[in-house]
């Protein structure tokens, strides 16, 4: 909370003089104008002198003192920073600058605690208090200068709160959470990260005898001695090894390396840059094997193809996701992917002496390579996000071959190297569970062993182990250092017991990095009031359709329904089809509270169990729903179409729609509406032409190439009161599955046309690429053991060929290899049109030449955006300046495509977890004969509402 500007304050103005390089190279002389204000509130409420209405630091703060936080601090402490009982903290302006610089991810933690009011942090502007800034002396670095201004603004809080609190300290002695805690002599205390940071403290702004400086795990231990579980949250640094100790004198559980075994240093980030625009190292993301967790293959678009790593010295402790640089081995020393499976127990061998040493040595030499001048923090940021893009577009162009990785190793060897350095930390929390030893470790050291197999065991410090036994945990990763085997971290909290269906759920959501919090307050704040109606005057400025036969077809239980279709015959002899979509765009207005959520979530996410909205229920199920017999706003593409020569069509058009559904059908009952014979129910009627042009539609796009790929679900019944499953069967597609897809893609197509033709840089299209050079080679080779020929050539003779892979003694035979095929495509993505030649917009596995996502705004942000763009197109409404602007766009696209995959993959695992808990009950069930067990239960569908075209 930011303390306000008063009426009839002071100020005092600096200016601010420095040169900086453009991106051209030129050096330009900027002059900025900086104001100091005298009035500055410190934000406590014991304060008589600032009078501040914003003030939220407690009269009586626990322990007798506020404390102000480092960079460091915040950095590295994060988790201690959030736990409840911490409160009664000054974040000062410069901490929070230099946050934002370094790391986004703990800058928006930061200000989720600031907006907490219960924690009660508050913003001290000390960039603008005259007597608390710092101003730059000649020649100092930030670093130097940020750590003087922390100084110089705790002086200033020492000062100005002295009184205060000797008039308010009655006793050395406060109660917090009923429990005594010893109170300190000075009303603030700085906390740093460690000495290293107090040291630079004291060197740059001199003695600090008038302030009380304390490390986290220093003050963790004073105040919260009895808070075990408090304590756990600090991340202690790992000392160094005492010199004269020899490593065979260390204790097992500290996981040091001997010294022959230690990694290489890595480079910094001036000798990387410097070496990546040499050509000396090579730029990419690193992406760990899923079955050998010593291999890695580094997507460089550079190279054109990614760059193998092989080894625990040539990772050199880079972690799956992170963005790094590396050097090439000669091409003599070039090798295939492994075929061996390795798991991470491999990882020990490294300690015993029996470790494969299979890497090879990489010279290396920094002297040709001469480190790039300091930029601004402002032109780096612009290259690390250029970078980023890169980095982006790389992904993207392997998907298809890091799919294929680890199925089946390449015949031929590729580039293969070694980590040199990490310029991008990709350091997420990671679930596992605590190893306990039969002795317990003197150190207090366990191994956590995480869910996921590409990460190594994480080493956390803990005073509780017997608490977190059999439990999941959720630990973070702090540092890894080149003298030990596995990274180091703390424990951040318990899940819950291993094995519990529920817990196990929200390890996957956390694994996959899916949003489930809560919707906050201000998102809420966004919706409409109850009871809501259409006003009049939004009906006036739309197209009145209350009056057709619109209906809808979705699965059993579906309560977010955002398509309908209708069908009628014209005077003219021609019929009139129409997809109505929800016009969720309506409610959701641009860069509001609710849309910067929905934008940050991507889509709607879907488990066996439940669904992790993107938007609040009021929307996704109420207001934008498509209802039978109630009145509700829509967007509608509406075809005109000729069934005397195969239905093609006349005319399209587009408008913002009113519409009054007259039946909400699920898939079976609108299957047994085909099959009726009775041709007096006007629905029958509809429903019948409907699946006519469908199948007309569907033919014509096999003819042009379209592939029919294997994506086999299963649905669940769930015990009511357990939620297990009690049974699982295939999921089975009916005809009018194939009827309701047909319109879904035709109105993406349609809508993806009027868009581009609109606005040809800024179009928010998809679009999926041919499968790259090589990467059904293992497939075909594979096949070719079975008789089967896969003809790769084009879609179409790719297509037919897998129709043709059958064989009649085994009737999956054909669904596996679809499958295969299906692994072997690249994965289909989000972009802005400016950004592609319009010869590569073509959608490849649909055969069209533009696609673009409309039909599912409640469960996709992609469509919210396109909707925006298409009443902009029609002009019905403006479109929000943000979505102009080509490079926005482009941000909003890689956010959309990295959620799609994450939601895409974990409902896959919840699948299989939840496949797992059925089998595990069915052998308990058959070891126990006569045993019977009867429970309501809840059938839940793959994907509930989604069609097999929403993935594509």
């Amino acid at each position: 909370m930011i303390g306000p500007m008063r009426e009839g304050m002071e100020r005092r103005s600096l200016v601010n003089t420095f040169l900086r390089r453009t991106r051209r190279g030129n050096v330009i002389q900027v002059t900025r104008e900086h104001y100091l204000r005298e009035d500055i509130p410190c934000g406590s409420l014991m304060c008589s002198l600032c009078n501040s209405s914003e003030a939220i630091l407690s009269k009586d703060p626990s322990c007798s003192h506020y404390c102000i936080i480092t960079p460091n601090c915040a950095l590295n402490q994060i988790a201690f920073l959030e736990t409840p009982l911490f409160q009664d903290a000054i974040l000062l302006q410069t901490v929070l600058n230099e946050v934002k610089t370094q790391s986004t991810y703990t800058f928006d933690r930061l200000n989720r605690i600031l907006n907490n009011k219960e924690k009660r942090f508050y913003l001290f502007l000390n960039e603008h208090c005259r007597e608390a800034y710092a101003t730059r002396k000649q020649n100092e670095s930030d670093l130097d200068r940020n750590a003087r201004a922390i100084c110089l603004a705790a002086q200033w809080y020492s000062r100005h709160l002295k009184d205060c609190f000797d008039v308010n300290r009655e006793s050395q002695m406060q109660i917090v959470d009923q429990e005594v805690l010893p109170a300190m002599e000075h009303s603030v205390v700085v906390l740093v990260h460690d000495a290293v940071e107090r040291e630079m403290l004291q060197r740059t702004s001199g003695p600090t005898d008038a302030l009380r400086v304390l490390t986290v795990p220093e003050y963790a231990q004073r105040v919260y001695a009895s808070r075990p579980e408090v304590i756990d949250l600090v991340y202690e640094p790992d000392a160094p090894v005492p010199e004269g100790v020899a490593y065979s004198d260390l204790p097992p559980t500290c996981w040091r390396l001997p010294p022959c075994k230690h990694y290489a240093p890595h480079k910094s980030q001036a000798v990387m840059r410097a070496g990546i625009s040499a050509r000396k190292y090579h730029r990419g993301v690193l992406h760990i094997s899923r079955e050998n967790c010593f291999e890695a293959l580094v997507s460089c678009a550079a190279l054109g193809e990614p760059i193998l790593i092989h080894g625990r010295v040539p990772l050199n402790r880079a972690m799956d996701g992170d963005v790094v640089a590396v050097k090439l081995y000669p091409k003599d020393q070039w090798r295939r992917e492994s075929a061996d499976i390795q798991r991470r127990d491999a990882w020990d061998a490294a300690l015993q002496g029996s470790e494969e040493e299979t890497e090879m040595s990489v010279a290396d030499n920094d002297e040709d390579i001469a480190p790039e001048e300091e930029e601004d923090a402002a032109a780096l940021k612009t290259q690390e996000k250029r970078n980023a893009k890169l980095d982006q577009r790389a992904l993207a162009l392997q998907a298809g071959m890091l799919a294929a990785h680890g199925t089946q190793a390449s015949r031929a060897p590729r580039p293969t190297g070694a980590v040199v350095g990490i310029l991008f930390r990709r350091w997420k929390t990671f679930c596992g569970t605590i190893e306990i030893p039969a002795e317990a470790p003197s150190d207090g050291y366990y191994l956590v062993e995480p869910v996921n197999e590409r990460c190594p065991k994480i080493r956390i410090k803990t005073r509780q182990p017997e608490r977190l036994r059999d439990q999941r945990l959720l630990v973070a990763i702090n540092s890894w250092t080149d003298d030990s085997l596995y990274p180091g971290g703390h424990y951040l909290r318990i899940l819950g017991p291993v094995g519990r269906p529920e817990v196990e759920s929200e390890v996957l959501l956390l694994e996959y990095q899916v949003p489930y919090d809560p919707f906050t307050d201000a998102i809420m704040a966004c919706l409409p009031r109850p009871p809501y109606a259409i006003p009049e005057e939004e009906i006036k400025r739309r197209v009145d359709l209350r009056g057709i036969d619109v209906c809808s077809i979705d699965p059993p239980g579906c309560r977010d329904i955002d398509d309908a279709l209708h069908v009628r015959e014209l005077p003219s002899g021609l019929l009139e089809v129409g997809v109505h979509i929800a016009d969720v765009s309506h409610f959701l207005k641009a860069d509001t509270a609710m849309d910067l959520e929905a934008r940050s979530r991507g889509n709607t996410t879907y488990l066996v169990e439940k669904r992790i909205d993107m938007l609040p229920k009021l929307l996704t199920e109420d207001l934008c729903s498509l209802r039978a017999n109630v009145e509700r706003m829509a967007f509608s593409c509406v075809w005109e179409v000729d069934p005397t020569k195969d239905f093609e069509i006349v005319t399209t058009s587009f408008a913002k729609t009113v519409i009054k559904s007259r039946a909400a059908m699920t898939y079976e009952q609108a299957q047994n509406l085909l099959d009726d014979k009775d041709p007096s129910n006007p629905l029958t009627k509809s429903v019948k032409w409907l699946n006519q042009i469908a199948k007309a539609l569907k033919r014509k796009r096999m003819q042009a190439g379209a592939l029919v790929l294997a994506s086999p679900a299963v649905k669940f019944d769930l015990d009511s009161e357990t939620h297990e499953p009690a049974s699982v069967e295939q999921y089975v597609l009916r005809e009018t599955n194939s009827l309701v897809e047909e319109f879904m893609l035709l109105a993406n197509c349609s809508v993806a046309q009027k868009i581009y033709d609109h606005y040809p840089t800024f179009a928010l299209l998809r679009r999926h690429p041919p499968p790259l050079r090589g990467s059904f080679e293992w497939l075909v080779r594979t096949m070719k053991h079975f008789g089967v020929s896969i003809e790769v050539t084009s879609n179409k003779a790719l297509n037919d060929s897998l129709a043709s892979a059958v064989r009649r003694d085994n009737p999956y035979f054909n669904t596996l290899v679809k499958m295969l095929a299906t692994r072997s495509m690249a994965l289909a993505q989000y972009f802005a049109s400016g950004d592609f030649e319009s010869s590569d917009f073509a959608h490849y596995g649909l055969a069209t030449p533009i696609y673009t996502h409309f039909t599912s705004p409640i469960r996709r942000y992609a469509d919210v955006v396109v909707h925006r763009l298409l009443a902009g197109a029609i002009g019905v409404a403006d479109v929000a300046r943000s979505l102009c602007d080509q490079q926005r766009l482009a941000d909003i696209c890689l956010v959309l495509n990295r959620r799609h995959k994450n939601s895409q993959e974990v409902g896959r695992a919840s699948t299989q977890l939840h496949t797992f808990f059925f089998l595990k009950a069915l052998h308990a069930q058959r070891a126990l004969p006569g045993m019977t067990t009867t429970s309501a239960s809840t059938t839940q569908s793959p994907s509930q509402s989604q069609s097999p075209s929403q993935s594509q």
